[in-house]
């Protein structure tokens, strides 16, 4: 876990309009697009093409108000996030769910994952779905499908498993085992007993899920119901963030299970969320205020950002999305992935995972180590009898220095059934007190952000070269 740490930083913009958000936004993306760990699944650019082509707001394409765009995370502990903008329009309604940012404006994230490990969760864009609705089907003679991505390509030929009742589900681990090997941009999965066929992540923009006649030999479409010789778009510039309904607008979940529980992030109000189905709530990454200097790191395993909203050296959000370690005997289903959420330093008092969806500094959570579809209220702690002023710096070490600790991370949650107890920690940020925001350590490898100077700061991975605080664009840094 951990891997080559890289970063996106020292964003800066100068003034409290659209353009400093859709730039924070961008700069997301960016990241995101060029981090060889994720992948894009979708997104919609509102009116400005694919995510590839977008740029900051001072160049030719920037992307429209309230656009968003989805990636996938590939390796262990996979897990998925959808990020979107907006500044005078609510996010709030469009164009589905998730759309509960806590101001309904600025830039959002919530995270999603499969506790099977299944990565096809993702619910928009358009699909090629069969009207068969039986569990199982007769492909005892009909169990051939050929289908291609281009129109310049020659048909792949799949022979799925052969029966008289042969189940959906072995039908779509056929194919999902046979796109994968034939390098195809597709993912088969089975919705209300109906095969569907859709874009996969990583799909290149501009392909098609095309399949051939059943005089031609694509037999399967007979028992699964698919229209014969259909050709479906999965441009993912045009990708819809849920589902349409009979033509009145986009709505639904954008997320759905792929073989196990799905738990989404941050936690919703109570237990669970009060949108039990659809998890509508987002975090704020962004949330107001310019000057702002915006701050993105991550390695092959977490993400975390860092907004200092007046650009005053006091961080007003900090937030951790990615990998924690399990504690000792904790056996945790699907991914062991967590979200948190300060207004600034790290808040070792406070329970995190609004009961209200109102707080904009305090979003996040956890599931229980079962993987429950309930995701839980949590709270980071520390050894707050080492890091206090006292004991910092150590002056036990030849040449005094700041304690750094990993982040326990501990379910806390009184809502619905109460639950408590550590999950793990989080080793690949790290905590340490009293040291200076915008410090570093001597090679710059680690740097340290949060509130006032007494107080405890996060300390992520750092580029070795640059000093926070001192970017004055709004493209940042690379590295």
């Amino acid at each position: 876990m951990g891997g080559t740490a890289r970063g996106s930083i020292e964003h800066y913009t100068p003034l409290n309009d659209a353009a400093a958000f859709r730039d924070h936004f961008v700069a997301i993306v960016q990241f995101l697009n060029n981090h060889p760990n994720w992948t894009r699944v979708a997104c919609q650019g509102a009116g400005a093409g694919v995510a590839t082509s977008w740029t900051y707001s001072s160049g030719v394409n920037p992307p429209g108000e309230r656009a968003w765009a989805v990636y996938r995370k590939s390796g262990s502990n996979v897990f998925q996030v959808l990020v979107q903008w907006s500044f005078a329009l609510p996010i709030n309604g469009y164009p589905g769910d998730p759309a509960d940012h806590p101001s309904g404006y600025y830039v959002g994230i919530q995270a999603a994952y499969d506790t099977s490990g299944g990565t096809d969760i993702f619910n928009g864009g358009p699909s090629l779905v069969g009207s068969n609705a039986s569990s199982s089907v007769d492909t005892s003679s009909n169990n051939t499908l050929r289908i291609r991505k281009d129109v310049l390509d020659s048909y792949t030929v799949i022979n799925v498993t052969a029966g008289v009742s042969t189940s959906k589900t072995t039908i779509r681990n056929d194919l999902n085992a046979a796109f994968l090997s034939n390098t195809l941009p597709f993912s088969a999965r089975v919705e209300s007993n109906q095969l569907i066929i859709a874009a996969a992540n990583g799909v290149v923009d501009g392909n098609i899920v095309d399949i051939d006649t059943i005089a031609n030999g694509s037999t399967l479409n007979t028992p699964v119901g698919f229209a014969d010789g259909a050709t479906v778009n999965i441009d993912s510039g045009t990708d819809l963030k849920g589902v349409e309904t009979n033509g009145s607008g986009f709505s639904g979940a954008v997320w759905v299970p792929d073989g196990g529980n799905l738990i989404v992030l941050p936690r919703a109000n109570g237990a669970g969320g009060t949108f039990t189905s659809l998890k509508q709530a987002m975090a704020a990454v962004t949330n107001g205020g310019g000057p702002t200097r915006f701050q993105i790191v991550g390695d092959d395993d977490y993400l975390w950002f860092g907004q200092d909203q007046n650009n005053d050296g006091n961080y007003d959000r900090c937030l951790y999305v990615g990998a924690y370690t399990p504690a000792a005997g904790v056996s945790v289903t699907g991914s062991a992935i967590c979200m948190v959420q300060s207004p600034g330093s790290p808040d070792l008092d406070s329970n995190i995972g609004s009961t209200a969806n109102t707080s904009s500094t305090a979003e996040g959570g956890a599931a229980e180590a079962a993987g429950t579809t309930q995701c839980r209220a949590v709270r980071m702690m520390a050894n707050t009898l080492v890091l206090q002023a006292v004991h910092q710096p150590n002056l036990q070490r030849a040449t005094p220095s700041y304690d750094t600790m990993n982040i326990p991370v501990c379910i806390e949650d009184t809502q619905g059934t109460p639950t408590y107890g550590l999950l793990g920690f989080i080793d690949l940020v790290r905590i340490g007190f009293d040291l200076p925001t915008h410090d570093t350590n001597v090679g710059l490898t680690k740097a340290f952000f949060g509130g006032v100077l007494a107080d405890w700061k996060w300390i992520p991975d750092w580029d070795g070269t640059t000093v926070p605080g001192s970017g004055t664009t709004p493209e940042g840094v690379q590295f």
